[in-house]
């Protein structure tokens, strides 16, 4: 990387400290960040079952590659969305997404 660009982003991100160092503290935003972790990642395991259901008993029967790829595609988009606005939250819930439905998908090509 060269040194004008990491002078750069390193004054971006200085920036973007200040910014946040200025808003005033507020408890509900505190939690609402901590709620959104804990609802990302209870998310996320609603795809366990299905996600079981495939592996364990090595059948695919009744359920749609094409959702799962839908959903799949949904989980990339947001996963770059969240790394692009710095979300952590948003980040964490479609990593784990994703590699829970990218085991969906290739169980269902296996299977």
């Amino acid at each position: 990387m060269s040194v004008g660009l990491h002078h750069r982003l390193r004054k971006r991100r200085i920036a973007a400290r200040k910014i946040e160092a200025s808003e005033p503290f507020d408890a509900r935003k505190v939690l609402l960040d901590q709620l959104a972790y804990v609802i990302g990642f209870v998310t996320a395991l609603f795809n366990v079952p299905q996600l079981w259901r495939i592996w364990a008993n090595g059948s695919s029967e009744g359920v749609s590659l094409f959702s799962w790829l839908g959903f799949l595609a949904a989980s990339c988009f947001w996963l770059y969305y969240a790394r692009v606005h710095r979300e952590p939250a948003l980040a964490v819930t479609y990593s784990i997404t994703l590699v829970m439905q990218v085991g969906i998908v290739v169980g269902l090509l296996i299977f």
